[in-house]
């Protein structure tokens, strides 16, 4: 399903397809391998690359991906979890007593 969403969004461009064979399988290939890189990565160095990459978007592009992760995430329990030591008093007080650095490495 979103293989097909995505192939539609290629294709809209300024009204004609864009998507050329040659140009989609080296398209593929590429978000293949960025995938791949993506798999071998820790949960740190994964927010980051996310975070360099949704910095680039375009509004549509951030709508989209904002209603794709909406329906992602929706009621994960995992993600309550982390909400629930992310915003406990004293998780809080702990990362006060620590350098800025080391702060954010704990919140990541």
């Amino acid at each position: 399903m979103l293989y097909v969403t995505l192939q539609f969004i290629c294709s809209m461009g300024s009204g004609k397809r864009i998507c050329y064979n040659s140009f989609c399988e080296m398209f593929r290939e590429q978000v293949n391998t960025i995938s791949s890189w993506f798999d071998q990565w820790n949960e740190c160095e994964r927010t980051v690359a996310l975070y360099s990459l949704i910095k680039r978007v375009t509004h549509v592009n951030a709508r989209f991906l904002s209603l794709v992760l909406d329906q992602t995430v929706g009621d994960s329990h995992e993600l309550q979890l982390h909400e629930q030591q992310a915003n406990n008093p004293g998780t809080l007080t702990m990362l006060q007593q620590y350098s800025d650095m080391f702060r954010v490495l704990c919140i990541i």
